[in-house]
């Protein structure tokens, strides 16, 4: 065989091998993009339950929030109630002592 026909197949199994390892790398990228996304996915799935839990969380806290803003006002008003009532007993009792 002639040079030439050895420098071609030689040029054209270098060829090969280079299509081979290029096919090889795409392969490898396309399953580590599809790996990746898969964990993505997973990670927004996670998210997406941590979300819900706060906002349940959020939503509770809310209500005893109220709850505390209520129970705040039912106290505010029995102890400005007290409040008068020792005012009008102590000035009976100045009263009752200066007389």
């Amino acid at each position: 065989m002639s040079e030439e026909i050895l420098a071609t197949e030689r040029l054209e199994q270098s060829v090969g091998r280079l299509e081979q390892a290029v096919t090889d790398r795409i392969a490898a990228a396309e399953t580590a993009v599809a790996e990746r996304g898969a964990a993505l996915e997973a990670e927004i799935g996670s998210l997406k339950n941590k979300l819900q839990s706060l906002q349940m969380e959020k939503d509770a806290l809310a209500s005893a929030l109220d709850d505390a803003k209520v129970e705040y006002r039912v106290l505010e008003n029995v102890t400005d109630t007290v409040r008068d009532r020792l005012d009008g007993t102590i000035g009976r009792l100045r009263e009752v002592l200066s007389a």
